[in-house]
């Protein structure tokens, strides 16, 4: 009996290896994305006591130098703001290219696997197939040894 043997495996293994690195960058893009989500929420939150503490000294009454320095460092936080929202978006579409390339690569070892398997059921078809005809050889030639030897009885 002869073991199966894929003609492809070479080109399936590599397709395995490339498809752990592209998890591996995919994972990485996201981690990048999920530390400037991060950074983003920070600055949000910084902006939202920004204006809770400008709303207190309104009621306070503010000296005018105060309200300029704080107006400025609201517009600070909010160019801040709209960068990281821009850098966000980067990483997105990042995390969504990593995320498309591996679906590729994933589809195209997925064939393979699916070749791999076809040819192995054929494979094991015709082993048994063969096997099988042996057999029937082996049930001919015992019939007809029978057959002789009864032929052959005095």
């Amino acid at each position: 009996m002869k073991r199966f043997r894929f003609r492809l495996q070479r080109v399936l293994d590599a397709k395995e290896s490339e498809e752990r690195q592209r998890q591996r960058e995919l994972g990485q893009a996201q981690k990048a994305l999920f530390t400037e989500e991060k950074k983003l929420s920070g600055l949000n939150r910084l902006l939202k006591e920004h204006i809770d503490q400008q709303r207190e000294g309104v009621s306070k009454a503010m000296s005018a130098g105060d309200m300029v320095i704080a107006n400025r460092w609201h517009k600070q936080l909010n160019s801040r703001i709209r960068q990281k929202e821009k850098e966000v978006k980067l990483c997105e579409e990042e995390v969504a290219k990593r995320r498309e390339i591996l679906l590729e690569v994933s589809r195209d070892k997925k064939v393979l696997e699916r070749l791999k398997g076809k040819q192995e059921t054929e494979h094991q078809r015709l082993e048994n197939y063969e096997q099988q005809n042996m057999i029937d050889d082996i049930g001919a030639k015992i019939r007809q040894n029978r057959a002789n030897s009864e032929g052959n009885a005095p």
